[in-house]
């Protein structure tokens, strides 16, 4: 869903040094966990969402990507939930850019 050439340019990493194996697998958990925490369903374009539509179809806007690639720079970076020195919670600006999308079905 995210390009793996942006998800790298995130992470600051050069194609060489990480498996596309894992970025895409990061890429995965945060587009299910972004879908879990509002409840839509993401499609990457327009031309992408079926007729009739889902009610809860959800277009990659550019806060939803960026909420996706803090979301898998987080993960890269703390491959653990914890370490020796502090815990390492999801961002807090995850969750800022997520809410406002929050589907509250009828």
């Amino acid at each position: 869903m995210l390009d793996l050439d942006e998800v790298r340019e995130q992470l600051r990493i050069e194609a060489e040094d990480t498996s596309d194996v894992l970025l895409g697998r990061y890429v995965g958990a945060a587009v299910r966990r972004f879908q879990a925490r509002t409840l839509r369903q993401l499609f990457k374009t327009a031309e992408d969402v079926p007729d009739p539509a889902p009610e809860n179809a959800l277009i990659l806007e550019d806060d939803v990507v960026v909420a996706l690639l803090l979301l898998v720079g987080h993960w890269d970076k703390n491959r653990e939930a914890t370490t020796d020195l502090e815990l390492a919670p999801i961002p807090y600006g995850f969750e800022e850019l997520a809410a406002p999308y929050r589907w509250w079905p009828h």
